[in-house]
């Protein structure tokens, strides 16, 4: 039901919220957000030309959760890999690769972060890595925050493939095995 009621708050137009009786169930919503999707996977195969692929791109900030802040930045074959939306309350997009061959010459690639524009190219390892340590702290936790520091650990490893979150003992682990 979370995931439900989060939708339905971002896809629910502004005049039925103040209705007494709202216009749309909360059913409508997850159809329509569901629906937009498939829309999108669709367009992104039937464009392989154009499109070469899909990047996850998560907010640049401290609410993003480190299963998100570990995929920002990686690339998958259209309609292929973890599909958005990750959880409950998750604020991920994935974003169309454009063939380089169709890409505007000369434009200028942004991406919004809590402290103002960054390079389309910033992930949120490479964005984390320029914050003070209280906030890589306050995100990743203390150890993770030593981890991710000292450089033995990136960002994307702290999480595994399905999205599990990897115990700190396993990943000294694979500190000391290198």
């Amino acid at each position: 039901m979370g995931l439900l009621k989060n939708l339905f708050e971002i896809f629910l137009p502004a005049e039925a919220k103040t209705q007494s009786r709202p216009a749309y169930s909360e059913n409508d919503v997850a159809v329509t957000a569901l629906q937009s999707q498939k829309t999108w996977n669709e367009a992104y195969k039937e464009n392989t030309e154009i499109l070469k692929g899909e990047k996850w791109s998560a907010a640049l900030d401290g609410k993003t959760c480190i299963v998100c802040a570990g995929r920002d930045g990686k690339i998958f074959p259209n309609g292929e890999g973890p599909t958005i939306p990750a959880h409950a309350g998750c604020r991920c997009a994935r974003i169309a690769i454009v063939n380089p061959k169709f890409a505007i010459p000369g434009m200028k690639m942004e991406r919004a972060s809590m402290n103002g524009p960054v390079n389309a190219k910033t992930t949120y390892g490479s964005w984390l890595k320029k914050q003070p340590t209280a906030f890589q702290n306050d995100v990743l936790g203390i150890e993770r925050g030593r981890l991710f520091r000292s450089g033995k650990v990136p960002l994307d490893k702290f999480v595994d493939d399905q999205g599990e979150i990897i115990p700190i003992e396993e990943l000294k682990k694979m500190i000391k095995k290198k």
